[in-house]
């Protein structure tokens, strides 16, 4: 009877002990992105060694997970591309690197928002070219950036508001409305291609997908750019909240539009025109990704599974004592009830423990 208590013990033992080991820790792992993705604007950063940029997100997750670059770790993100640019960048590298890959962190759809952004807003501002004239304003549309900077100029003259009310009109007419439609069609499609891609090289991959924030929250001056932009984000976000659901067991999503919110003066470089992350917003994203891997979890598992595992061997002990006295006053009936009871009271807690775990995890 002794040993078929032990045997249950040990059981349960290994089954909580083995609460330690769910996390989905990378042994190779692969970066495809953007310049969010490579670490841009970062001290020591490089487009040709974004290893060197030691506060990206993506550099922090690898070395928390004891990953080395070039070796078992690999950064493929390019600045300004696009999602159609990033679905080739993953064909190129799907034999050789994918393949072998347990783990791949993306992040797409940023530069879409801002081309199209760009594109709506700097028609909308040569639409005022004779206006903007009369108030001597420099016009400049010729990039995403230089549209910005251009809109600033407007607020600064524009008291009443009365230009930058003409240009929302004209970023939420119908052929903008259209204009945001095809954009967002356009990156669902590359977006399936990105994902169908990596699958096809590696089917078990675990993929960690980033969502995409609006930076241009916090700043009175960007209000109405943010209010155009923030319609075009959501929808870009839906496709990918979409996309995990089509791919329930091994695709993540980051949700950065969240851990953003509100915040965009305090995680990125917005207050110098720099929509990036800075070292605070790429921490934040990299404790998404710690979360959501299980790794934060991990570094505390062998002390906590210690503790567990030193409650089941104090009721072991327990059940030893009652055997023996039970034993002594020959009820050997008595001793099966008490064991069973016990043995249901320790499947209990497992399980409890279980469901408490699982809960945490996906919180």
């Amino acid at each position: 009877m002794k040993k078929t208590v032990s045997i249950f013990l040990i059981v349960f033992i290994v089954i909580v002990s083995s609460l330690s080991v769910n996390a989905k820790n990378p042994k190779n792992m692969v970066i495809v992105g953007d310049s969010i993705t490579t670490g841009f604007g970062l001290e020591n950063y490089t487009s040709e060694n974004p290893e060197n940029a030691k506060d990206s997100f993506a550099n922090i997750v690898a070395d928390k997970c004891g990953l080395v670059y070039g070796e078992n770790y690999f950064n493929f993100a390019v600045n300004g591309a696009a999602s159609y640019d990033i679905y080739w960048r993953v064909s190129e590298i799907s034999d050789e690197y994918l393949s072998s890959a347990d783990t791949v962190i993306l992040s797409v759809g940023g530069n879409d928002l801002l081309y199209t952004l760009g594109n709506v807003v700097g028609q909308a501002i040569d639409s005022q070219s004779e206006l903007l004239d009369s108030y001597g304003i420099n016009i400049d549309t010729s990039s995403y950036y230089a549209v910005i900077n251009t809109l600033v100029n407007i607020v600064a003259v524009d008291t009443d508001g009365t230009i930058m009310k003409k240009i929302q009109d004209e970023c939420t007419n119908e052929n903008a409305e259209n204009t945001y439609k095809a954009a967002c069609e356009n990156f669902k499609e590359n977006l399936d291609s990105i994902l169908d891609t990596i699958y096809s090289a590696n089917p078990s991959v675990n993929i960690y997908l980033l969502t995409l924030y609006n930076p241009f929250d916090e700043m009175p001056v960007f209000k109405d750019v943010y209010d155009i932009s923030e319609k075009t984000v959501s929808m870009l976000n839906d496709i990918i909240r979409k996309s995990a659901e089509k791919n329930p067991e091994n695709l993540f999503i980051i949700d950065a539009e969240k851990a953003f919110k509100g915040k965009s003066s305090e995680l990125t470089n917005i207050m110098s025109m720099d929509i990036h992350p800075n070292k605070k917003g790429h921490s934040v994203i990299a404790k998404l990704i710690e979360n959501e891997m299980g790794i934060s979890q991990t570094e505390n598992s062998e002390t906590q599974s210690s503790e567990i595992v030193s409650e089941v061997s104090e009721i072991s002990k327990s059940l030893s004592e009652n055997s023996q006295v039970i034993s002594d006053t020959n009820t050997n009936s008595a001793l099966w009830i008490i064991t069973g009871c016990s043995v249901i009271g320790i499947i209990a807690v497992v399980g409890i423990l279980l469901v408490l775990y699982r809960r945490k995890r996906h919180n």
